[in-house]
Parts: C-alpha cells; structure tokens; sequence
C-alpha cells in the first residue's frame, strides 16, 4: 500500500580503493545506510580481482553486509579504458539496436587496439533534429575490464545486476542531486579529478552525451611544483571540450562540478571559474541525499563517493 523499500548497492572499484554506497528508497534511492571504503594496491600484476576482491571483503565485513543485504548491486571499473558515444541512427527499437550493434558499434567507436571489446547501447528517444531518427548511446568496454569487475564481486558471492562505465554513475548521481531545478535539455558538466587521469563528463537528462579525458592525475599535493602545469593543462582541456559540446549539440553548459578526491583543493574551483566564466562548485552527493550511517567513523569526503552514489540511481530513471 504504501510501497516497498528497496535496497541497492553502489561498488566502485577504483585503483587505490574500493569504495561502497547501500541506498533505500521506496521506488528511488533516497537514504544512505552505509558507505565507506577499503584501500588496496591496483599496481599489482598478479591475482588483482583477489587483492581488491580481499578489499570489498573487509568493507562488507566492516559493515556486517551480507548479500542480501545489499539488494540489487551494480558495479564499475575505470572509465578511461572505455569507449562511449551518443549517436543519431535510424529509426529503431531496442530489439533491433541489440542485433545491429556489432555492425552499427565500430562504425562510431574507436575499437581499434581495444581487447575483445564488449558493446552495449541504448536507444534514449527521438532525435529532435530529424523525425526519422533516434538519439542511441553506444558503449563499449576490454572485456578482461568486465571481467576483473565480476571478479572482484565473484570472489565475495556476489553476481551484479549491471556492470555500468563511470561517466555514466557520475551524471546519475548529479541529475539526481540537482533533481527538478534542472531542466531536462540544460547539459551540466562534471569534471572528475582523480589520482590518474582527470575526466569531463556533459550530459543532460535529453542526451547530448560527451566524456573526454582533459589532464592527467591531479596532483596528491595541491602546492607543489607540479600544481601549475597541472593548471594549465587542465583549464585548456576543460575550455575545448566546452567550445566543442557548444559547437555539436548547440548547447551552453549552465555549471561545472568538481568531483573526486581532487575537487578538495579550493583553488582548483576559484581558477576554473576565471576560465570559464561558469559557476563552479564542488559536487557533495552526500549533501543531497539523508544519510543515516556515518560511514567509517567521521563522514568521508563526499566527492570520493560520487561514482558508488550514482551506481544506486541506476534504476532510478534519473
């Protein structure tokens, strides 16, 4: 009568932890239950789906989760590996897109020199530009990628529901924040500045998809030497990818969000807003959702959790 609450659960595993939101909701998820995150090395060559499958252990563990607990369970792997795409093709259902994606994926993903990929698409609604067409979203990922991502969960008893590609979480877990404020063709971007490669992502929730990568890691030490470079390159990438989005889907971006463990350096944000002349704000998942754990002791940093919060929203429709 009143609707059913359901549970679900976000892994993210990055390279140097793996991190785990639990939401619940009655239809979409609202409240937090448990997060928290568990280091491992992802320099290691041999056996990596058991050292970070050991990590997800100890958090589980940590966190008295066992699976069935979890409820439904999505994962991701790293983002930067991947091929992804929003593309204009004739007129199809999802049916048909399923049995034209190995023909109709190479044809706008560069899958060259990428192991064994595997597709995946999406047919996201009209093309208003043309009646005759559909907006598709294209995907494609190495399989032993896929693969390390069943793994890591194998090796606790756990089979997800959906293997999803950060670019994707990290809108999800934006749109849901921002929620009706936001109209549904005005793009926002969400700029993640992890320890390895630094990504932009621009999306709306009409399409209008674009991920790039725009700098390397950012920095562990936002004032050394290696900050100004860093800088440099990273407001450049950020400013032509813009300039590109403006240019294919003639659209302006309304604000930028700094995410990841990057995002908490304070002067990243003051000089990408002098760049770009966009309102610039870090993106706290957490601030926009009620959370009843409190995690690993003190609540974390909320950027560290955007990926694993937006893995929950996947079945939201956000």
């Amino acid at each position: 009568m009143f609707g059913r609450t359901t549970a679900r659960t976000g892994i993210d595993i990055g390279t140097t932890s793996v991190k785990l939101v639990r939401m619940e909701g009655h239809g979409a998820a609202r409240r937090i239950t448990h997060l928290g995150s568990e280091p491992w090395d992802g320099s290691v060559r041999e056996e990596r789906h058991r050292h970070a499958g050991a990590a997800l252990g100890a958090l589980l563990a940590r966190h008295g989760l066992k699976r069935k607990r979890l409820g439904r369970v999505a994962v991701t792997s790293a983002w930067h590996e991947h091929a992804l795409r929003e593309v204009s093709l004739p007129a199809m259902t999802e049916q048909e897109l399923q049995k034209a994606l190995p023909f109709e994926a190479p044809n706008h993903l560069d899958l060259e020199g990428m192991e064994q990929p595997v597709l995946a698409g999406q047919v996201l609604g009209p093309d208003p530009d043309d009646p005759d067409k559909v907006r598709v979203l294209l995907a494609a990922v190495p399989r032993p990628r896929r693969d390390f991502a069943l793994a890591v969960l194998a090796e606790n008893g756990l089979v997800p529901e959906t293997v999803d590609l950060e670019p994707l979480a990290g809108l999800n877990a934006l749109l849901a924040a921002l929620g009706d404020e936001l109209a549904d063709e005005t793009p926002v971007a969400l700029l993640d500045l992890g320890g390895h490669h630094t990504s932009l992502h621009i999306g709306s929730r009409r399409g209008g998809l674009l991920s790039r990568n725009v700098a390397p890691g950012a920095p562990a030490d936002p004032a050394g030497d290696a900050e100004g470079g860093y800088l440099m390159k990273l407001t450049s990438g950020v400013q032509q990818t813009l300039t590109y989005y403006r240019t294919r889907h003639k659209r302006e971006v309304s604000a930028l969000y700094l995410t990841g463990g990057g995002a908490l350096a304070p002067h990243r944000a003051e000089n990408l807003r002098e760049a770009t002349r966009l309102p610039v704000q870090v993106f706290d998942p957490l601030a926009a959702t009620t959370v009843t754990a409190t995690g690993d002791g003190d609540l974390p940093p909320g950027p560290l959790y955007t990926t694993a919060c937006g893995l929950c929203h996947w079945w939201d429709g956000v």
